[in-house]
């Protein structure tokens, strides 16, 4: 089977790439090898590599920086999507697009599930939102995959901040006002690959449970051996972003795919790390 994933240069796709590559061809695309704002270019290369299914990871995820490039933002994560979706129904290609927790506007104070309507508060969850409406409107053979909190070795996240602090036995604040679900990175990915044994629709792909940042942050403590008393509770540092981020986003799940609870995913990882 031939995968086309895009925006082969993410943190995503870099933990993707080489799980796909175990079973399947995959032809990876960076930005430089495939601007999903140029219809022509998508056409060109789906007629060449003729895919079997299509991982849209491609997406400009600054969420501040969105607020001031909106026009980028939608471009890219909106009609940069609608390109795709159009080219893999021309192709017949499955389409697993890659969405957010920040469609959602943090008041339901309980997990979202995936029936829920969006309501996003920032440029870009409304650009992302967008980017699922398109796909849903034109692609019957795609997944809308929401997820949230990931964490991994592909790139600097919280979590791996939060190691190095445990490291150094650093006192810390942290924000006990943000809630969402952890989720570890190696886990999304191979939930992502088993998505096909699915039926097509939106789903969440999170470990399960959720916690503020704060709670989270003193797991990692814990679980790296330093005391959990050097985490101290602040509130929320929110207004000093450009983007309103949702005090609640953690995702719940309708449908019958479950995974392991966060702390469990976050334990294996710290341990991995240390």
């Amino acid at each position: 089977m031939t995968i086309i994933v895009t925006g082969a240069n993410g943190r995503l796709a870099k933990e993707l790439i080489p799980r796909l590559e175990k079973y399947d061809e995959v032809c990876a695309l960076t930005k430089a090898e495939l601007d999903i704002t140029n219809k022509g270019q998508i056409e060109e290369i789906l007629t060449k590599w003729n895919p079997h299914c299509i991982f849209h990871c491609a997406a400009y995820t600054d969420v501040d920086a969105c607020e001031q490039e909106y026009e980028k933002a939608f471009e890219i994560n909106s009609f940069g999507t609608l390109n795709i979706a159009k080219a893999a129904q021309n192709c017949l290609a499955d389409l697993i697009y890659i969405s957010t927790d920040y469609v959602f506007d943090g008041m339901k104070q309980s997990p979202y599930l995936e029936e829920d309507k969006p309501n996003p508060i920032n440029i870009y969850g409304e650009s992302k939102r967008l980017g699922e409406r398109f796909v849903q409107l034109i692609h019957s053979k795609s997944y809308i995959i929401r997820t949230s909190w990931l964490y991994g070795s592909c790139s600097p996240n919280f979590v791996n901040r939060m190691i190095e602090n445990a490291k150094k036995k650093k006192e810390i604040q942290v924000s006990n006002s943000e809630f969402s679900s952890p989720t570890s990175m190696k886990d999304f990915v191979e939930a992502l690959v088993k998505i096909s044994k699915h039926s097509y629709g939106t789903y969440h792909l999170v470990n399960e449970g959720s916690c503020s940042l704060y709670e989270l942050a003193k797991q990692i403590y814990q679980e790296a051996g330093a005391d959990p008393v050097l985490v101290s509770p602040v509130s929320s540092g929110k207004e000093e972003c450009l983007a309103k981020r949702p005090g609640y986003s953690a995702l719940g799940k309708s449908k019958d795919f479950s995974m392991r609870s966060w702390q469990e995913a976050l334990r294996e990882y710290v341990q991995a790390v240390l």
